[in-house]
This record gives structure tokens, C-alpha cells and sequence, in this order.
């Protein structure tokens, strides 16, 4: 019996020494993106954390913008959040230091915590012990970061918060498209307008996948920019999300319908 009380006793502690370990943070969404003023529509999103040597995705409904949870103390805890699943993430992180507190994601640390978290799996115990407030600081100052260099300083262990490198800005121009204006995917409000019967210059992008839509003809449309600087950018034209293509009052059965949600 008193052998039996001695183990219930020190499970209990041991549950309470874990209990008291975590930090309650709230996490809440602080950027509007560009898609959601010029559509009138919130979107919903995956908001997506560091646990570990895993990411955990939690779904917010359309309309939600803040959720809490319990995290561990003594970690960096990384947060991104994806409209659509999919489209230019808002970010924030909480260093392991820091007690509980409220998280507001925002569009400044978003790509920095999309790219922090793309090495989790394989780099655990570098995110886990980052000082993440110092290094989103230091990318604030630096206008299109490269990231893939940043990670490489990282993970060699020969970050510089004074040697960022700098992405290319490419400027092109394209043809054959559909007219319309055309918003870019993020949280500028940065556009372009394409006519009828003219080219259209793009505004100077980075390498890589740059998507826009169209709201009017509900098209979304992927640039793809190569480095060599000559080469035409590639375009593909798809059909918009359906939150845009629905009619008014099927897009509010859904929002009502995310807000009685328990």
C-alpha cells in the first residue's frame, strides 16, 4: 500500500512539473491580406507551429483570427499562418525565454518563419534554441532577403545579423494575358493593369513564383521568374479559389456557419 502511495505520488508530481512547464500563448492574425480588401471576403487559414522536430497544423475557420495554446517553455516556438492553406504566410515566434504572451502574426516575419520552419524537421535543436527576436530584427532591415543564404548561415553557424544578403528584383513585361487588374498575392496591395492590346510591365519580382488575381474575371495567375535575367517569365492561369467564385449569400452561410462552430 504505502508503496502503491509512493508511486501515485510521484506521478502526480511529475505531471504537475510538466503541467507547470508549458506557457499559454494567444496567437492572433494582426495583417489583412490583399485578397480580403479587394474581394470583401475574410479567408480562412492554416496556422501551422513548431513542436519538436514536427509542425503541427491547426485550421482556422473563415472570420477566426485568434486561437490559444499551451507550448513549452525553455523552446523557440515558431507561427505561420496561410491564407487559403497556401498563399504568403503571416509570422511570429516566441523565444524560449520569453513567458506566455499574446503572438500577433504579422506579414514582416512571415517568410522568415516559413523558411525557419521548412528545416525543422532536420535542424530541430537549432530552432528550438534561436533567438528568433534578435534574427527577425535584423530581416526587417534588409529589403528581399535571401533566404536560402540566411539558412545556410545558420546551419553552418556563421550567421551575421550585419551580412544579410539581398534577393535580385527583375522587371519584365507580358503580353498575352487577360486584361484586367491583377493584385498580388501578399499584404502591399501591390497591382498591375493589363489592357487590351498592350503589354503590360510587371513590378520588379524576385525569382521565383509570384501569384496574382484577377479578381473581376476570377483567375488567378502564377508568374514564374527566372535568374537569368533574359529569360521570358512563364505565366499559368488558373480558376480563383472558390470563397471568391460563390455567390454573396452562399459566402455568408459559410462565414455564419464558421462562426457557430463551436
Amino acid at each position: 500500500m504505502g508503496r502503491l502511495f509512493f508511486l501515485i505520488l510521484l506521478l502526480s508530481l511529475s505531471l504537475l512539473t510538466t503541467c507547470s512547464s508549458d506557457r499559454l500563448v494567444t496567437v492572433s492574425l494582426s495583417d489583412e491580406h490583399t485578397w480580403e480588401t479587394v474581394s470583401g471576403r475574410l479567408l480562412w487559414y492554416t496556422l501551422t507551429y513548431t513542436s519538436g522536430d514536427t509542425l503541427v497544423n491547426v485550421p482556422l475557420s473563415v472570420g477566426e483570427r485568434e486561437v490559444k495554446f499551451l507550448v513549452p517553455s525553455r523552446r523557440t516556438i515558431l507561427f505561420t499562418a496561410y491564407p487559403l492553406g497556401e498563399l504568403s504566410p503571416l509570422g511570429g515566434g516566441l523565444d524560449g525565454d520569453e513567458q506566455g504572451r499574446t503572438i500577433e502574426l504579422n506579414s514582416e516575419e512571415g517568410l522568415l518563419c516559413s523558411y525557419l520552419q521548412r528545416i525543422n524537421r532536420d535542424w530541430s535543436p537549432l530552432i528550438q534554441n534561436l533567438s528568433y527576436r534578435a534574427i527577425a530584427e535584423d530581416v526587417k532591415r534588409v529589403d528581399d532577403i535571401h533566404y536560402p543564404s540566411l539558412l545556410q548561415d545558420l546551419v553552418t553557424g556563421l550567421y551575421d545579423g550585419d551580412g544579410l544578403s539581398a534577393s535580385i528584383r527583375y522587371v519584365h513585361t507580358l503580353e498575352s494575358i487577360p486584361p484586367g487588374r491583377y493584385h498580388q498575392d501578399g499584404y502591399r496591395g501591390v497591382s498591375f493593369y493589363k489592357g487590351d492590346y498592350q503589354p503590360v510591365q510587371l513590378p520588379p519580382l524576385t525569382a521565383g513564383i509570384h501569384t496574382f488575381m484577377n479578381h473581376d474575371l476570377k483567375l488567378v495567375l502564377d508568374i514564374i521568374i527566372s535568374e537569368d535575367e533574359q529569360k521570358v517569365p512563364t505565366c499559368v492561369v488558373r480558376p480563383a479559389d472558390i470563397i471568391f467564385t460563390i455567390t454573396q449569400a452562399e459566402y455568408h452561410a459559410m462565414y455564419r456557419s464558421a462562426l457557430s462552430f463551436p
